[in-house]
């Protein structure tokens, strides 16, 4: 009995030993946080307003999350939820990113279809004559 009781302390020790060395997931949120420069350098906040809305709501949920954990005693914090919402925050920069380049390219579609035509328009211009003529 003495010997199945100490078996048990034994486990039960080691498996807080292991949950008190729970820590945030410090490299998902640097990669987190490098999406999120990302779009800030690709100009997310003038061109995709409310995308970059939905990353700061992320990472306000993530830094939340994190102080909230970090307030625990350090046997009884988990930071899988933190794992969870640094991949939305991610997530949320990478289509800030995307909503960039999907606002931007179709101004320039369009200006090049634009300048395409008005090219074409120039060379028919002299092409028939008109330019001549004048």
């Amino acid at each position: 009995m003495i010997v199945t009781n100490r078996r048990a302390l034994v486990a039960l020790v080691a498996a807080l030993a292991l949950t008190g060395c729970a820590k945030p997931p410090a490299e998902a949120i640097a990669a987190a946080d490098a999406a999120q420069q990302a779009a800030v350098a690709a100009e997310a906040e003038q061109y995709a307003p409310e995308a970059m809305n939905s990353v700061a709501e992320a990472k306000a949920a993530l830094d939340a999350e994190i102080a909230a954990q970090g307030e625990k005693m350090s046997l009884t914090r988990s930071y899988k939820r933190a794992e969870e919402l640094v991949a939305a925050y991610k997530a949320a920069a990478e289509q800030a990113t995307t909503a960039v380049h999907g606002a931007v390219s179709k101004p320039m579609k369009l200006a090049a279809g634009m300048a395409a035509g008005v090219s074409e328009g120039v060379r028919s211009f002299f092409r028939s004559g008109t330019a001549k003529e004048r």
